[in-house]
């Protein structure tokens, strides 16, 4: 199986995270192979497969495993004991509902999201020790889904800005994610009119997911130093990732996540 790992999160020894490519599962056809996601159309037995073997090769069980519905909202939970596990062994209706950011202090748990354009989102506070693993598309954009996470891991743990280390995963590339007029304008009231993010080929508006997030942390005053940028393209590069946009069909999602040892 093909894992992808962060630089910045890779230098800490208590805490383990992943990113899973498409390769080693058992799906077939558009989801080939190693469809992680319940809630596209793929065989239920397949998906559970794919998981057991994928957590099985990191050294985590399904039952550590906790996911949200991510349902592009700027929702975020903070997970205790009592919740790990949802939607981990198990069909969507036992994942968290509303919720598309997850936060935790408590070791053992394993916070993932499921994407394929989207941006997957890792954090780590070295110093509270606190985990969050964030789903972000365009929406989460808009809904500040970046801020209301780390204001969540203040309020709630203590942490400081200056703290968190950041890893924004694979993801759509600007130069192949054109928006619509509407989704440009809903941005420039976020962003500005001037975003880096934002960028016109020919008369078409294009959007840079993982530009826009950068903006988002640093104006939270995440130092740029700690955060980790993937260059991973999952839209050109279809031997490891899937896309939707890409496969302009329902496709399968890999796997982002992080636990406290």
């Amino acid at each position: 199986m093909d894992v992808i790992y962060s630089t910045i999160l890779s230098q800490h020894q208590d805490i383990r995270h992943f990113v899973s490519g498409r390769v080693g599962g058992h799906s077939t056809g558009r989801y080939f192979s190693l469809n992680l996601s319940f809630n596209v159309g793929d065989s239920v037995e397949a998906v559970l497969s794919n998981r057991v073997k994928f957590s099985r090769q990191l050294g985590f069980n399904l039952k550590q495993l906790t996911l949200g519905q991510q349902q592009h909202t700027g929702n975020v939970s903070v997970i205790t004991k009592e919740e790990q596990g949802r939607g981990g062994g198990t069909m969507p209706l036992s994942s968290l509902g509303g919720t598309d950011a997850l936060i935790t202090n408590v070791p053992g748990i394993v916070l993932a999201v499921l994407t394929a354009d989207c941006c997957p989102v890792l954090m780590f506070d070295p110093v509270k020790r606190v985990i969050a693993a964030i789903h972000s598309g365009r929406m989460g954009v808009v809904k500040r889904i970046a801020r209301n996470t780390i204001c969540a891991m203040i309020d709630q743990f203590g942490s400081v800005s200056q703290d968190i280390l950041v890893y924004l995963g694979p993801a759509i590339s600007g130069m192949n994610y054109p928006i619509s007029a509407a989704a440009a304008t809903d941005l420039k009231s976020i962003l500005g009119p001037y975003s880096s993010s934002l960028r016109c080929i020919g008369e078409v508006v294009h959007f840079d997911l993982r530009d826009a997030l950068m903006v988002q942390l640093l104006v939270l005053g995440v130092s740029s130093e700690n955060v980790d940028r993937s260059n991973a393209d999952t839209f050109s590069d279809s031997a490891r990732f899937f896309s939707e946009r890409r496969d302009e069909a329902p496709t399968g999602r890999f796997m982002s996540g992080i636990q406290l040892l």
